[in-house]
């Protein structure tokens, strides 16, 4: 008996790293096993599978996040840190139809909107459309403080965010950089970069920066040694935090910042501009809210819980999750939000077609007792720590991959078109 034309629907929650590296993965997978994909369709007397695989996304693009700390201060990297949601971009018909084989059509849809409420088997969104689905992979990442979150959905907001950024920096005498993670030493090492007479401090409140448990200890020093010679030993303070900020002016946000510290040797510090980088909230509100059927796969951090195959614990086989609101052991990184987002798209298409064995993290992934982790101090100057625990300084490859911040290298993994943005 012939079932005739059957439909599934892929919904994928946010378009960053993590939810394209799923839907590259989901087309790239069927495309590469189409012959076998088809047969097994045959076998079940299926005639065409219309699969539709919508992206939910509220941004006009994808930024590069990794070059924030660059875009702030140059204008033409953030246009180029930006990739349009459109076929040449994406090397894929977005909004039109992909036929992978006769018996087998794709659908790829854009909805510029967010997710409010995700359920089992579908998601209401802001604008309270109900969209349905058979799988799902979500990714939505991390809210940090604007300017490093960008809240413009187009290229151009995008851009002009960065515009009123650097006019604030240029007016500025002295900068405060609050937070000693990768974010905050690479915003304090561009800016002094690009404005060496730039008074540029920056606050952080242990004994070496990038404390991350899975980093040696080695790597922290080193890197604070660094910035030191970067910004000066004097402007790196250390086991330092900030008790209130004091802002003076009839706009709140101008004027002279007064800084109060637990420092006794720096009980108040004066500056024109202040850049919190010390604090990030999961994106997870669609899953956290009253009766939602995912609070049992939540940790206690706002993480979300997920298996080996990057599904979700109690949704094994229908949703995915990668990227920085899983509770993978390990610094969280665009890389590992590629990585687990493409496991999650290999999944999606193995389960849909249910032949297939599963794609699992891979046991390095999880297991090596270091983290690969690579910082800039302005991007002239990286240090890099491998899986393996090697601390290496402007290693060759490193400083090529941060001369634009990885856009060429993200451009290559995702498939992107670099030149169609320009």
């Amino acid at each position: 008996m012939t079932t005739g034309i059957v439909s599934k629907n892929i919904l994928i929650v946010g378009g960053a790293f993590g939810g394209l590296s799923a839907l590259k993965s989901i087309i790239n997978n069927i495309t590469k096993n189409q012959t076998a994909y088809s047969s097994a369709l045959s076998n079940k007397n299926i005639l065409k599978l219309n699969l539709d695989i919508t992206v939910l996304e509220p941004r006009n693009g994808f930024i590069n996040i990794l070059g924030i700390p660059l875009a702030l201060l140059d204008l033409k990297h953030a246009n180029e840190s930006y990739f349009e949601y459109n076929q040449k971009t994406l090397n894929l018909p977005i909004n039109n139809t992909l036929n992978i084989s006769d018996s087998i059509i794709i659908k790829i849809n854009h909805i510029k909107d967010r997710c409010h409420r995700l359920y089992s088997d579908h998601a209401i969104t802001s604008s309270n459309q109900v969209l349905n689905f058979d799988y799902c992979s979500v990714s939505t990442g991390r809210t940090r403080n604007w300017p490093l979150d960008p809240k413009g959905l187009t290229r151009l907001q995008f851009v002009d965010e960065m515009g009123q950024s650097l006019k604030k920096i240029k007016s500025a005498n002295s900068v405060v950089v609050i937070g000693g993670g990768a974010l905050g030493v690479e915003v304090a090492g561009e800016i002094k970069q690009h404005y060496p007479d730039k008074s540029v401090k920056l606050i952080h409140p242990h004994a070496n920066i990038l404390k991350e448990p899975k980093l040696p200890k080695e790597f922290a020093e080193k890197s604070t040694e660094i910035l030191q010679n970067v910004i000066g030993k004097e402007n790196t303070l250390l086991n330092t935090r900030v008790l209130d900020e004091i802002k003076k002016g009839n706009n709140k946000n101008d004027g002279l910042i007064t800084l109060i510290t637990n420092n006794p040797e720096h009980k108040e510090i004066k500056a024109d501009l202040v850049y919190w980088c010390n604090s990030h909230k999961n994106n997870i509100d669609y899953l956290k809210f009253e009766n939602s059927p995912f609070l049992g796969s939540l940790n206690q951090f706002d993480q979300v819980r997920i298996n080996n195959d990057c599904s979700i614990k109690g949704f094994e086989d229908k949703i995915f999750a990668a990227g920085d609101i899983t509770d993978l052991d390990f610094v969280k990184s665009a890389g590992g939000a590629m990585h687990c987002g493409g496991i999650s798209g290999d999944n999606i298409s193995n389960v849909i077609f249910s032949e297939f064995n599963a794609q699992n993290l891979p046991k390095s992934f999880i297991t090596l007792p270091g983290a690969h982790m690579s910082v800039t101090f302005g991007n002239k100057s990286v240090i890099t720590c491998t899986g393996e625990g090697e601390i290496l300084f402007n290693a060759p490859r490193a400083l090529m991959k941060y001369t634009d911040y990885c856009n060429k290298l993200v451009s290559k993994k995702l498939d992107l078109g670099l030149d169609s943005r320009l």
